[in-house]
């Protein structure tokens, strides 16, 4: 579903959120005070994205041809690193130095960037493929846009859900946690998704996956995939911990979005295993003058991803 605010109002570039399965499209509008969500059009892609997104772009009805992607773990990497005293242009070599040790692929193939952080040479540094970036930019083309920029998951995030100490991605097929509180996002990766969970489900009940999902979402794991579910929670875990010994970040509050999020039970053992407050993802109040609180509510888990990458253009 979609609603359209019908207006010449300007917009922001669309943010696009490209799942294992389904592709999210946000249209935002300039406000005085910043942007509005206008719209959000979720495609099935099928592994045709290009497709599926220009069909999510129809739905929208815009004339906006601007629009942000997001990238993350794997694909884009975000290291803390501290450099002894050196020039720019060593910080820059080091960088690349660095990145060989945490990607699997030639260094001549990546995209390094070093930000520098103003402290006795402290930096993150971001890598990336360069193909990965030609993908999207393909992709842009095939639906009659064109890119702004390629924006990291977690500042995406970070902009769509600013009161979240870090955020817990639950995808198809893996998880990510990010670390929000710290002076800059550090980034995990796990390999658990909700399609474990679900196959769990229709393993144990005999039923087909579309069924086990909806009964996933309606009643949780019911007693199957516990060991999956808890092995999750303890990676999940382990990480907060280590970020706080490691002064990367002291998480007060855990926000859960995507595919896995709505498992009744798993804000509660969550926070019990970190003691943390944990919740699904919640839009802050005022986000949309046209779309109904239900719909808002029902949605963030989604959304949020999509809506934060938008947000790019009015930072």
């Amino acid at each position: 579903m979609v609603s359209i605010l019908r207006t010449r109002a300007r917009t922001l570039p669309l943010g696009i959120d490209i799942g294992t399965s389904r592709i999210r499209v946000a249209l935002l509008h300039k406000t005085d005070s910043g942007a509005e969500l206008a719209a959000v059009a979720t495609r099935q892609h099928d592994n045709d994205p290009a497709s599926a997104l220009a069909d999510a772009v129809a739905e929208l009805q815009t004339r906006e041809r601007r629009c942000v992607f997001g990238l993350g773990e794997p694909r884009a990497l975000l290291r803390s690193i501290t450099f002894p005293a050196m020039r720019r242009g060593e910080h820059e070599r080091a960088a690349r130095f660095e990145a060989t040790q945490l990607i699997d692929y030639p260094i001549r193939d990546a995209i390094v960037r070093v930000i520098s952080l103003g402290a006795e040479g402290d930096a993150v540094i971001g890598v990336v493929r360069k193909d990965v970036i030609s993908w999207l930019v393909s992709i842009a083309h095939g639906a009659k846009l064109r890119v702004s920029a390629v924006d990291n998951n977690a500042f995406a995030f970070q902009r769509a859900l600013p009161a979240a100490g870090a955020v817990l991605d639950i995808g198809l097929n893996d998880s990510r946690l990010h670390i929000l509180a710290g002076q800059f996002p550090i980034g995990r990766r796990f390999t658990i998704g909700g399609a474990a969970f679900t196959e769990a489900v229709a393993r144990a009940f005999g039923v087909d996956e579309a069924t086990a999902e909806r009964r996933k979402r309606t009643y949780g794991i019911a007693g199957t995939g516990e060991s999956t579910r808890d092995e999750l929670i303890a990676e999940v875990a382990n990480a907060l911990v280590e970020c706080r010994a490691n002064g990367l970040g002291d998480v007060r509050s855990l926000v859960l979005v995507g595919n896995g999020s709505r498992l009744s039970e798993l804000p509660v053992l969550l926070e019990r295993a970190t003691g943390v407050r944990v919740s699904p993802a919640e839009f802050e109040s005022g986000i949309s003058g046209v779309l109904p609180p239900d719909v808002l509510r029902a949605a963030a888990p989604d959304w949020c991803l999509a809506y934060g990458l938008a947000l790019w253009g009015a930072a």
